[in-house]
C-alpha cells in the first residue's frame, strides 16, 4: 500500500501541467464554404447586410448563408483586391494594384491608373476617393485620378488614411503622423514623444487611435491632449478596428482585443486557427470578423462559451462525468482517458493508469458532503480525497458499470448503474436487491422520494423504503437518460425520443424544445442551476429553460449551438454540471464547454434580420428584368414592380434575412397578396414557388423573424400578370362592336328576307284581295239579283206602276254605278257615307223586290265622321243579304232589319240586326227558299279580311253570326264587324 501510495504520487507530480489556456470558439470560412480565396485583405458591409471580402484571387460576397465570388470575367479591374469600401452614395468600390472598380447590378466599371500603383488605402471624402501609395496622395472624382500631393520626404511611406473632422486628412507613415489640409502636408503638431512607425490611423469623435510596427497602440483625445498607451507586448500591428465599446487589433501574431483597458489575445493557443491575421472588422451586429492570410474569414463566436481540450491539459477530449470539490477544484470523468482534476491555480493533474483506476473509463463522480470524490467506472466504483486513493478496498465490492451516484438528505450514498442500484452503509456497499434488474442512467430526489431514470422507465420510492419495489411511473418513452425536479416540484424526464414534465398530480406532458430538429428529441443531461433554470443537454445542442413554472407558463427558451461556440452539437450522457460560480459545464465528444449564463441578455440579443428580395425566376430561370416593365429597383437590383405578359406566370421569388449572428435560425413567412390571404407557415426556406398565376395585379410581401421570433415589416413587390389579348378592354371591345355588328347585318339580312317575304306575301295578298274585292263586286252584282232586279222592274211596268219602276230602276242604276265606281277606289275603300248609301239602296232594293217582306233601319251614331272613316267597299251587304235570305224571308211574319253604326275608342262598330228566324230554326227547317243564289259573299268577306290583316297588320274582326234569344225563344240573328277606324 505504501509502494502504490509513493507511485500514485511520483505519477501525480509527472502528470501535473499548467492550464496553457481555454479555448475560444472561432468558426472557418474557407475556399471549401465558397469563399474565392483563403487570403483575406479587407472586409466591409453593404446596407443590405452582406459582407464584401477582399481575397488576393477575387472578391466575394457573403450574405451570411453563401458566397457569390467575382473576378476580372465580371469587370474588376483586377483579381487582386487590396481595399473594398462602401461609400455614403451605397456604393460598393474595390481598390486593385491596376485600378478601382464600381460594382452596379451584378458587374463592375473599373477606373484605371496610369501606372501601376500600391495603393495602401482609401477613404472617402466630399463625395470622392482620396488614395494613398508609399509617396502619393491620389484623388478620384469619379472619372479619373488626379495626384493632388507627393511626398519629397526621403524615405516616407505613407500607410494609412482617416478623414478628421474639420475636413483634414490624417497619414500614417513610418516616420510619424502626418496631416494633409488646405494642400499643406506637414507632421502632426502634437507630436508624441517618439518618432512612430505607424501603420494604422483612425480618427473618430475627436479621438486619434495609432497602431505601430514596434511600440503598440497609442490613443489620444485632441481636446485634452491626454495619450495612453497599450504596449500589446510590442507586437507588431497591421491594422485597428474602432467601434464604441472597444477596439481591435490584426497582427502576424494573432488578434487583440481591447476593452475597458483589459486587454485580451487570441492566438492559436487559445483557438485562433491561425496568427497571421491581416484585417478585423464588426459588423452593424456586433459581430467581429477577422480576415487571415491563409485560413479565410474567421468569425468569433464571443466569451460566453470557452473550449477546454487536451491542448488546455484534459487528458481527453471525451468528458463523461463532472464533479467540484469544496475548495473549487473541478474534477472530470473521460471516456478513455481515466480522471483529470482540474485545481484553481490553473493546474492539471490527469489520473489515467489502471494500476490507480479500476478502469479509464469513467461515467460518473460525486463529490459527497465531506468532500470524498466518488467515481464510477465500467467495472465498478472508487473514493478519493483530494487526489488520493480512499477506501479501496470497499469499493471493489461494487460489480458493473456505474453511472449515477447521489446522495440523500440523510447522507445515505446511492449509485446506480447497469447491475441495479447500490447504496453505502457503515462504509459498506450493498446492493439495493428489489432494484437489480434496472439499468439506471440517473438518481434524483425531492423531498423523500428517490426517482430513478432507467433505460426500463422513470420508477420511484420513499427514501426509507429503499428495499421495497420501486413503483413506475407511466410515461410516452421508457428509455429514460436523465431526470430532475424543478422549484415547482414537476418532474423533468429526458428520454431517447423526447422531453416530458411528470407535475406533482402526475399528469404526463411533452415539453417541446425544437419542432424543427428531431435531434432534440434526444435529451442527454438534465439540471436545476441555482436560479431554478433548467438546463438540458441533447444530441442539438444545450438549451436553458426560464424558471417560470411550464405546466401554466410558457417560459423562454435560450439555445446554444455551433453558432453561439459549442464545440459539438451532442452532449454526453449526463456530462452536465453547475459549479459554484454558476458556470455551466458541458461534456461533450469534441472537448469541455463552459457557458457563462451571466451574458445571455447580450449573448442571445438579436438584430433583426436584414431583409431583401435577391431575386425573382421565371420557370426558375433567372432572366433579364428589362425585357418587361418594371418601376423602381431595389438595392439588390430586383424590380419593386414587375409586368409579365399572361403567359410568364410560374414565379419563383428568391429572397435572404441576413442575420449574421446566428444565420441558421432565420424564418420567414410569405404570402401573395391576391391570391392567397393568409401567411405561409414558418419556415427556414428563403424560396418560394408559384405555379399559374392567373391574370391580375398582386403583392408578394415576406417577413423575416431571428431567432427569438421576432419579425421584421414585410418586404413587398408588386406583380402584375397581363391578360391574354382575347381578355383585354379593347379585344373586349371589339368583339362586341364586331358582334353588334354581326348580329346587326344577320338581323337586318333576317329582317330584310322577312320583309321581302312579307313583301310578297302582300303582294300575293293584294292580288287575293283585289281578286275577292273583284269577286264582291261579282257577288254584290250577281246574275240572279240582276235579272230579278230586271224582272221587278218589268212587272212594275206591266202593272202600270210606272212610278215604282222609275223609283226601283233609279235605285238599281245608283246601286249599279256605286259598285262600278268603288272598284276604281284605290285598295277598294270607300268614304263610310257611300258605304252607307249602297246598304240603303242595296235593302230599298231587296225590299222592294220581296213585296215589303221587311223593314229596315240604317243607324248612325252622331259621333262617327262618315265623311273621314274610310272602310273596304261592300263590307256589309253580305251580311245584310244573308239576314234578307236567311233570316227575314223565311218567316212568315214581316220582318226587320236594323243595321247599326257606332264608334267605340278607335274601331268603328257595323252590327247588323234582324228578327228573323235564328240559326237553329233555320238550319232545322232546311227551307227549299235560298233566295236568288247560293250566296258566296259571307265566305269572300271573310277572306277579306284575314287578307286586309295580314296585309295592314290591323285587328279587324266579325263576331256572329250569332243567334239572339228572347224570353227563351230565338229572336234573330246578329252579327258584329269591328274595324280600326285607321
Amino acid at each position: 500500500m505504501i509502494l502504490k501510495g509513493l507511485f500514485l504520487f511520483i505519477f501525480i507530480i509527472l502528470n501535473t501541467t499548467f492550464l496553457s489556456a481555454q479555448q475560444y470558439n472561432f468558426i472557418t470560412f474557407g475556399v471549401k464554404e465558397g469563399l474565392a480565396q483563403s487570403q483575406v485583405t479587407d472586409i466591409c458591409q453593404d446596407n443590405l447586410g452582406n459582407l464584401w471580402l477582399g481575397t488576393q484571387s477575387g472578391l466575394s460576397l457573403f450574405n451570411s448563408q453563401k458566397f457569390t465570388n467575382f473576378s476580372i470575367d465580371d469587370g474588376l479591374s483586377d483579381n487582386v483586391i487590396t481595399h473594398v469600401i462602401y461609400n455614403k452614395k451605397s456604393e460598393l468600390w474595390a481598390v486593385t494594384p491596376r485600378g478601382i472598380s464600381k460594382y452596379e447590378n451584378g458587374r463592375f466599371s473599373s477606373y484605371y491608373f496610369d501606372n501601376a500603383e500600391r495603393i495602401n488605402d482609401i477613404i472617402e471624402v466630399d463625395s470622392n476617393f482620396v488614395l494613398c501609395s508609399n509617396s502619393e496622395l491620389l484623388l478620384f472624382n469619379g472619372s479619373g485620378f488626379r495626384v493632388v500631393f507627393s511626398t519629397k520626404i526621403a524615405g516616407l511611406k505613407i500607410r494609412a488614411l482617416s478623414l478628421g473632422g474639420q475636413g483634414e486628412i490624417y497619414c500614417a507613415t513610418n516616420l510619424g503622423l502626418y496631416v494633409y489640409k488646405n494642400s499643406q502636408f506637414s507632421l502632426f503638431d502634437k507630436q508624441f514623444d517618439t518618432t512612430l512607425n505607424l501603420s494604422d490611423v483612425i480618427w473618430r469623435k475627436h479621438k486619434l487611435y495609432l497602431a505601430t510596427f514596434n511600440t503598440g497602440i497609442y490613443t489620444m483625445d485632441l481636446s485634452t491632449d491626454a495619450v495612453k498607451h497599450y504596449n500589446v507586448q510590442d507586437i507588431p500591428i497591421r491594422s485597428l478596428f474602432v467601434d464604441e465599446v472597444s477596439m481591435w487589433a490584426a497582427s502576424n501574431f494573432g488578434v487583440i482585443e481591447i476593452m475597458n483597458d483589459s486587454v485580451t489575445y487570441f492566438t492559436e493557443q487559445n483557438g485562433l486557427v491561425i496568427n497571421s491575421i491581416k484585417t478585423v472588422f464588426k459588423d452593424i451586429e456586433g459581430n467581429v470578423w477577422i480576415g487571415t492570410y491563409g485560413k479565410g474569414l474567421l468569425k468569433f463566436s464571443g466569451k460566453s462559451l470557452l473550449t477546454y481540450t487536451v491542448k488546455d491539459g484534459l487528458s481527453s477530449d471525451i468528458v463523461m462525468s463532472i464533479g467540484q470539490f469544496k475548495n473549487g477544484n473541478l474534477i472530470f470523468g473521460t471516456y478513455d482517458k481515466g480522471l483529470t482534476i482540474y485545481k484553481r491555480r490553473q493546474n492539471v493533474t490527469n489520473i489515467d493508469n489502471e494500476s490507480i483506476l479500476n478502469h479509464n473509463s469513467v461515467w460518473a463522480n460525486f463529490v459527497d458532503n465531506q468532500n470524498f470524490a466518488w467515481v464510477g467506472m465500467t467495472n465498478g466504483l472508487q473514493c478519493f480525497k483530494g487526489d488520493q486513493i480512499y477506501k479501496e478496498a470497499m469499493t471493489k465490492q461494487v460489480v458493473g458499470k456505474i453511472r449515477s451516484i447521489y446522495q440523500l438528505r440523510n447522507n445515505t450514498l446511492l449509485f446506480g448503474g447497469n447491475s441495479g442500484l447500490w447504496k453505502l452503509e457503515k462504509d459498506v456497499i450493498v446492493a439495493v436487491t428489489a432494484t437489480q434488474e434496472l439499468d439506471i442512467n440517473k438518481i434524483v430526489s425531492h423531498g423523500s422520494t428517490v426517482y430513478l431514470a432507467t433505460r426500463d422507465g422513470l420508477y420511484w420510492q420513499d427514501e426509507s423504503l429503499l428495499d421495497m419495489p420501486f413503483r413506475k411511473i407511466e410515461i410516452p418513452e421508457n428509455n429514460v437518460n436523465t431526470v430532475c425536479i424543478d422549484s415547482y416540484g414537476n418532474c423533468w424526464v429526458g428520454t431517447t425520443n423526447g422531453l416530458f414534465i411528470v407535475s406533482a398530480d402526475y399528469k404526463n406532458h411533452i415539453f417541446e424544445l425544437d419542432e424543427s430538429n428531431y435531434k432534440s428529441k434526444n435529451v442527454m443531461g438534465l439540471i436545476k442551476d441555482e436560479f431554478n433554470r433548467i438546463w438540458v443537454s441533447t444530441t442539438n445542442g444545450v438549451y436553458m429553460i426560464g424558471s417560470l413554472d411550464p405546466i401554466s407558463s410558457v417560459p423562454g427558451i435560450y439555445h446554444y449551438t455551433l453558432s453561439e461556440g459549442l464545440v459539438d452539437m451532442e452532449s454526453n450522457l449526463n456530462a452536465l454540471f453547475e459549479d459554484k460560480a454558476h458556470f455551466i459545464w458541458v461534456g461533450t465528444s469534441s472537448g469541455l464547454v463552459r457557458i457563462d449564463p451571466s451574458l445571455n441578455p447580450v449573448f442571445f440579443s438579436y438584430n433583426l434580420p436584414n431583409l431583401s428580395i435577391t431575386g425573382i425566376r421565371l420557370f426558375k430561370e433567372d432572366f433579364d428584368y428589362h425585357q418587361y416593365k418594371t418601376n423602381g429597383f431595389f438595392a439588390t437590383g430586383v424590380p419593386k414592380e414587375i409586368q409579365f405578359p399572361y403567359k410568364k406566370n410560374h414565379l419563383t421569388f428568391d429572397f435572404i434575412g441576413i442575420n449574421n449572428k446566428n444565420p441558421e435560425n432565420v424564418y420567414y413567412t410569405y404570402r401573395l397578396l391576391g391570391a392567397e390571404e393568409k401567411w405561409s407557415p414558418v419556415t427556414k426556406e428563403n424560396k418560394v414557388s408559384y405555379s399559374f398565376i392567373s391574370p391580375g395585379s398582386y403583392e408578394f410581401q415576406v417577413k423575416s423573424a431571428n431567432k427569438n421570433l421576432e419579425w421584421t415589416n414585410p418586404v413587398v413587390m408588386k406583380i402584375e400578370i397581363l391578360r391574354p389579348y382575347w381578355q383585354r378592354w379593347w379585344f373586349i371591345l371589339l368583339g362586341i362592336i364586331f358582334g353588334v355588328g354581326a348580329f346587326m347585318y344577320l338581323f337586318n339580312a333576317r329582317i330584310a328576307t322577312i320583309k321581302q317575304k312579307q313583301d310578297n306575301d302582300r303582294l300575293v295578298s293584294e292580288n287575293k284581295l283585289r281578286n275577292l274585292e273583284q269577286q264582291s263586286l261579282n257577288a254584290s252584282m250577281n246574275r240572279h239579283f240582276i235579272f230579278n232586279s230586271l224582272n221587278s222592274i218589268q212587272y212594275f211596268i206591266n202593272s202600270s206602276d210606272k212610278k215604282s219602276a222609275n223609283k226601283y230602276l233609279t235605285s238599281f242604276a245608283k246601286l249599279i254605278r256605286k259598285n262600278l265606281d268603288s272598284s276604281t277606289q284605290p285598295n277598294f275603300l270607300v268614304n263610310l257615307n257611300d258605304e252607307i248609301e249602297r246598304i240603303n239602296l242595296y235593302l230599298s232594293l231587296e225590299k222592294m223586290r220581296f213585296n215589303e217582306k221587311f223593314d229596315y233601319t240604317v243607324i248612325v251614331d252622331d259621333n262617327v265622321d262618315v265623311e273621314m272613316i274610310h272602310v273596304p267597299s261592300m263590307i256589309l251587304q253580305p251580311f245584310v243579304e244573308n239576314s234578307i235570305i236567311h233570316g227575314v224571308l223565311p218567316k212568315a211574319e214581316k220582318g226587320f232589319i236594323k243595321v247599326h253604326i257606332k264608334s267605340e275608342h278607335d274601331s268603328i262598330i257595323f252590327e247588323v240586326e234582324d228578327d228573323g228566324v235564328g240559326i237553329d230554326s233555320s238550319l232545322q227547317e232546311k227551307t227549299s227558299f235560298d233566295g236568288d243564289h247560293k250566296s258566296q259573299g259571307m265566305e269572300i268577306t271573310a277572306n277579306r279580311i284575314e287578307l286586309l290583316r295580314k296585309i295592314n297588320g290591323d285587328k279587324l274582326m266579325i263576331i256572329g253570326p250569332f243567334q239572339v234569344n228572347k224570353n227563351g225563344h230565338s229572336a234573330g240573328t246578329k252579327v258584329i264587324i269591328k274595324l280600326p277606324i285607321n
